[in-house]
């Protein structure tokens, strides 16, 4: 009699563990697939801030060039970060920071 009682309990165990680790696995794959989510958005941002200020720097060396000053400076700002622009007579830098002033692109070119 003890012995039939032992078998749906040890069912009932089996049936729990296997539960878990269903649970476990699923876990596993939904973060997975969030991390990878996230990076990529990141990665995406990066590579259009790059971008962005590669355009800017050509533009603004344009504008130095034109204009014959010895150095110019300009910052945008946008909700987002502020984009720092800085030429002299033979370079240009580039620099974008974050909302909270953190440095996340420098370019640097020299201009003709």
């Amino acid at each position: 009699m003890i012995q039939q009682n032992a078998r749906p309990s040890n069912r009932r165990g089996a049936a729990l563990v296997i539960a878990l680790v269903l649970m476990l696995l699923v876990t596993a794959i939904s973060a997975t697939l969030i991390r990878g989510f996230y990076t990529d958005r990141r990665e995406r941002n990066q590579s259009q801030i790059r971008v962005q200020a590669e355009l800017l720097r050509r533009d603004f060396a344009d504008l130095a060039n034109r204009e014959k000053v010895p150095s110019l400076a300009l910052q945008t700002d946008s909700l987002d970060g502020t984009f720092r622009l800085t030429a002299t007579e033979n370079d240009v830098v580039v620099e974008y920071r974050d909302a909270e002033n953190k440095l996340i692109y420098t370019g640097r070119a020299v201009t003709p």
